[in-house]
């Protein structure tokens, strides 16, 4: 994943190393059209999710090398049992609260 959305210019230190004179124009271009990150408001409170989180991570652990490297005879039927194993370890629950929290945030 590209992580450009996650850059934060104000905390880097200007390198002598590159035309910097440049470099601050093209970014001043780019500021008056630039819009904020509108994903940036949400910190999620993973308290009301902790007594899943272990159990999501453990059958993703279990299910997801199989799928990724190929070795389950029949992937259709495995991926059914992954799922069904995610439901059974709160990945339901966990999305209902991070919806709330993102709409407690942006009012949706």
């Amino acid at each position: 994943m590209n992580y450009w959305w996650g850059r934060n210019d104000d905390l880097e230190y200007e390198n002598s190393f590159y035309a910097l004179e440049p470099y601050n124009k093209l970014v001043a271009e780019y500021d008056k059209v630039a819009k904020g990150y509108q994903y940036g408001k949400v910190v999620f409170n993973m308290d009301p999710m902790s007594q899943y989180i272990n159990n999501l991570s453990n059958v993703y652990s279990t299910y997801m090398p199989r799928i990724a490297f190929g070795k389950c005879d029949d992937p259709a039927a495995f991926v059914a049992e992954f799922r069904q194993a995610l439901k059974d370890a709160g990945y339901e629950e966990c999305l209902t609260e991070v919806e709330s929290q993102i709409h407690a945030a942006y009012g949706a």
